[in-house]
């Protein structure tokens, strides 16, 4: 274990020091958000991490500079570690052949480009793999229910980190039960069990999922932009040496210096060929390695996605046909189980080594462990910080004022520029994710349009999203945009100097925003033009004008009249109440004054009624109301929400009962090894051996 906690600090080296650490899809700052499990729909449709990115939030409470560094080196730590555990303990192989494969399964291609871009929630359910593995191979050696609700409770866990790694876990689990010895008709009902099991626990964000419709919807685009590169039949080399990552900004290990990977690579995986025929020709060990190399095929052929001619029909397939297979719609992402497999078989690949140099000379077998260098060589850009890629970052002075500001009022942020991912300059001029949102202690509204540039690319969930993009594509025409966003109750706009801050000059000009402070890194502005969470609306003439979708028309010429914006003579009550408690049913959040239309900056798609009103959606972004003379605000999608939630606990509760009652009648001599001895039975069914021998190989 201290080779590998050294291994995670070497990995961090300079990120140890005091500062932030920014990643592409991984924002840091002092006030991250806090992730409820009861989210609008326009909040995220898939919150299936919301509760590991609690923990993280909760990691950030003791110091916010923490979480984003902690999830990288105990993902290095653990997942190496892991594996360690797994080779050496329960397949019983040596020491130094143990201890090259968890190096090498911790610090290799794809573990090193996810890090970099981010993805440190799906390295983190990556490192927790190795940790089920043992109950993977038990259900494989005998296929018993007990083993298989074990299995099962693992998956669902690694789902929690991250749903790519509970699927890539549901995908062990399933073909692990179908090389089990079970009878054909007790497979399918078992694989029926795990996969709706796994469903049912992750229904508390499949149901806010469902009802968000076409908000919902994957665009076809998204299958055309994430795929791997090259987008060629070159791709089947570069997946089956850990490569393939759609972006192109990061260096990767084979542009580092392609003989040197080479050199360094190709020793690891010539090991794995032979840890491959050797396990599966081994009568213990046979039906789980068969498993692994099997599920490791079928994420090598997922993971080239339509890159490869060959996979491009079934890649299409599964994108638009199976439901759910959209989460993988980057499916480089399978990858992951490929590493797996190369770490677990190149341990016993390198095991034979070890045995062979045995015979000639004493103790010599300890010659396999200088094949350590291999991994450390192959992917040495991963050492010291990312070979110096990511540094530390501190935020500007500006920022913190802002904040101070802004902190103690009522009202959100907008966030300019209006880019979800921007160079930023305190971050090495790195493109990451805006961080404002974990900066501002305030609601922050920030743009999430990822900018593909592909014809049909999924769109933001939250319609108020292409709302305020609207604006911002007619800003150097738009008069009056004070008025358009406060609506959305956004009461300060916050514009970072970074990326194409200076093309955002017509805010200066505008008559309802007054300049708070401008520096050299941001400038604030307060928004007169807000009033709070509701408002009245001058409706006009023709109601129908308010459930006209947004459109650039709509923003041409900024008047009040178009757009029926709020009267700011008239104030609406600010009311009491936690967050969490206005959002319950029952809680009498509007009170109208009387005005023909009543507005709130409530997201129209997330089904709001005014009692039992539906809302009417004032240019498709945000809920108003027709008539309203008082009521309560509420939104039927909760009470499926909630319901969906309780499924999910009762489904966790019930699996627990299931596992205990196993384990009881196992103790009782009632359900038994089927084919393997109590000893055996401990190990997964695979036959003990010597602590620093392979005799479960022999």
């Amino acid at each position: 274990m201290i080779w590998f906690v050294g291994l995670a600090l070497l990995i961090l080296g300079p990120l140890l020091a005091p500062g932030y650490v920014l990643l592409l899809d991984a924002s840091a700052g002092p006030a991250g958000p806090w992730h409820g499990f009861f989210p609008t729909i326009s909040e995220g449709l898939v919150t299936s991490a919301a509760l590991a990115l609690n923990v993280m939030r909760a990691v950030g409470e003791i110091h916010p500079q923490l979480p984003n560094k902690l999830v990288i080196g105990l993902s290095v730590a653990l997942g190496a570690f892991g594996l360690f555990r797994f080779l050496f303990h329960h397949a019983r192989i040596g020491f130094w052949p143990a201890l090259v494969a968890g190096t090498f399964f911790a610090m290799n291609p794809f573990v090193y480009e996810r890090m970099l871009a981010g993805q440190i929630l799906l390295t983190a359910s990556y490192a927790a793999l190795p940790w089920a593995l043992a109950c993977f191979t038990r259900v494989a050696s005998r296929g018993e229910a007990g083993d298989v609700l074990r299995a099962l409770a693992w998956v669902a866990a690694i789902g929690l980190i991250d749903i790519h790694g509970g699927g890539m876990a549901l995908l062990l689990l399933g073909v692990a039960i179908l090389f089990s010895p079970a009878t054909p008709g007790r497979k399918l009902a078992l694989v029926a069990l795990v996969v709706g099991g796994f469903v049912v626990v992750n229904l508390y964000w499949i149901a806010p999922s469902m009802l968000a419709g076409e908000g919902g919807r994957l665009g076809s685009g998204d299958y055309l932009a994430y795929a791997p590169r090259p987008r060629s039949a070159s791709i089947l080399p570069y997946v089956f040496m850990l490569h393939g990552f759609w972006r192109v900004e990061f260096i990767t290990p084979l542009q580092a210096g392609k003989s040197l990977y080479l050199v360094a690579f190709l020793p690891i995986a010539g090991a794995a060929f032979a840890g491959v025929i050797h396990a599966t020709s081994i009568h213990r060990w046979s039906r789980a390695a068969n498993a692994l190399l099997v599920s490791c095929l079928i994420a090598a052929v997922l993971g080239m996605g339509p890159s490869l001619p060959i996979t491009e029909p079934l890649a299409r397939f599964m994108f638009e046909r199976v439901p759910g297979y959209g989460i993988f719609r980057e499916p480089q992402k399978w990858v992951a189980l490929l590493a797996l497999g190369y770490a677990v078989f190149a341990g016993v690949g390198l095991e034979l080594v070890a045995r062979r140099l045995e015979r000639l000379r004493a103790r010599s077998g300890m010659l396999v462990g200088a094949a350590i260098v291999l991994p450390l060589i192959a992917t040495r850009i991963m050492l010291w910080g990312f070979d110096g890629t990511i540094a530390n970052s501190q935020f500007p002075s500006d920022w913190q004022r802002a904040d101070e500001i802004t902190a103690g009022d009522p009202g959100a942020i907008l966030a300019l520029p209006w880019n979800l991912y921007q160079p930023v300059d305190f971050a090495g001029q790195r493109t990451v994710a805006n961080p404002m949102s974990h900066y501002f202690r305030s609601e922050v509204v920030v743009s999430k349009e990822a900018r593909l540039f592909v014809t049909d690319e999924t769109e933001p969930s939250d319609p108020r999203d292409a709302y305020v993009q609207a604006i911002m594509n007619r800003r150097r025409n738009v008069e009056g945009v004070g008025q358009l966003l406060a609506p959305l109750g956004i009461r300060y706009i916050a514009l970072a100097h970074v990326a194409d801050w200076s093309t955002y000059g017509f805010l200066e000009r505008q008559s309802d925003l007054e300049e708070v402070f401008s520096g050299p890194d941001m400038t604030l502005f307060e928004n007169t033009a807000w009033v709070g969470e509701t408002y009245e609306m001058d409706r006009g003439d023709d109601l129908d004008e308010l459930r006209q979708p947004i459109d650039d028309r709509a923003v041409r010429t900024g008047t009040t009249t178009e757009l029926h914006v709020l009267q700011p003579e008239r104030r609406a009550r600010e009311l009491p109440g936690a967050p969490f408690v206005k959002g319950l049913p029952g809680w009498p959040e509007l009170e109208p004054s009387g005005a023909p239309v009543t507005g709130t900056n409530r997201a129209c798609l997330d089904g709001w009624r005014l009692e039992d009103r539906p809302a009417v959606c004032h240019l498709g972004a945000f809920a108003a109301f027709e008539g309203a003379d008082g009521g309560v605000l509420w939104r039927p999608g909760l009470f499926v929400q909630i319901a969906a939630l309780l499924a999910s606990l009762a489904a966790v509760v019930g699996l627990g009962v299931a596992i205990r009652r196993c384990r009881r009648r196992a103790a009782s001599g009632t359900q038994g090894p089927t084919s393997s001895t109590g000893a055996d039975a401990a190990n997964g069914g695979i036959e003990e051996g010597p602590q620093d021998g392979m005799g479960a190989f022999e």
